[in-house]
């Protein structure tokens, strides 16, 4: 059965893995080199909440959290979306008035909280394309330039024998950045999704950005240390800022 997201809640209290004491713009942390996005931007977070994420989406919420805070320290204006699938039969949109985005990063967290974990394939292999495809068809529809759009996809569901997300390469569908969190079994698969640059112009030297999923767990668990006092290399984050520019 389906359930509320506790693991965020209990963040939210102080968690050793959830401790959230600030929300963007107040972080407490080590900040990333740079001045955040200077073009305009549209980040879509596309999220599993399957059952079997249960223990990791702490750190896919606080990676967004950092990813958000980030963002919007620069000067361009910044606005951000959530698709999520996994624990319905279709990947569904999150949203506000019926917009499809919104500036505030709270509006965002607010529903990531809210979300219901649980359920998923019996076979372990979600509608990951499919909730990718949405993802990008709703910034198309919502006249986000190419050029503006950013994919941040989270799973650690099987992606090789995706046939839908295959077949996004094919499709006029394209993104300034692709970041995908997956499984290291993943990792070293072939995303060949339509990139361009910022003028929206198609790039043949762009390509999907690909992490460990359990990577920002441990980077989660360092900048918690850190947090209390102990160094920390904020490696990963560094390369999640670089590949949104």
């Amino acid at each position: 059965m389906p359930e509320t997201n506790n693991l965020f809640n209990k963040g939210r209290k102080g968690s050793k893995l959830g401790k959230i004491s600030s929300m963007p713009g107040k972080q407490t942390g080590p900040q990333p080199r740079g001045n955040g996005l200077d073009r305009d931007t549209t980040i879509d977070f596309v999220i599993d909440y399957s059952a079997s994420m249960h223990d990791i989406l702490g750190a896919v919420y606080l990676t967004c959290h950092d990813i958000m805070d980030y963002a919007q320290s620069g000067n361009a204006r910044v606005q951000f979306g959530l698709t999520f699938f996994g624990s319905r039969p279709e990947p569904f949109e999150a949203s506000w008035n019926k917009q499809f985005f919104a500036e505030t990063a709270a509006d965002i967290e607010e529903k990531m909280l809210a979300a219901l974990v649980g359920g998923g394939a019996k076979s372990g292999d979600e509608a990951i394309g499919t909730a990718v495809k949405a993802s990008l068809e709703k910034m198309k529809a919502a006249g986000v330039p190419a050029g503006n759009r950013v994919l941040v996809l989270f799973t650690d569901s099987a992606l090789r024998n995706d046939k839908v997300m295959a077949g996004i390469k094919h499709l006029d569908l394209p993104a300034r950045a692709a970041l995908f969190f997956v499984s290291a079994y993943d990792r070293n698969f072939g995303y060949d999704l339509p990139l361009v640059d910022a003028e929206g112009r198609p790039s043949r030297i762009k390509t999907t950005h690909v992490f460990d999923i359990r990577d920002i767990v441990s980077e989660r668990q360092m900048k918690t240390a850190a947090e209390d006092g102990e160094s920390y290399r904020q490696l990963t984050a560094n390369q999640i800022m670089l590949a949104m520019q």
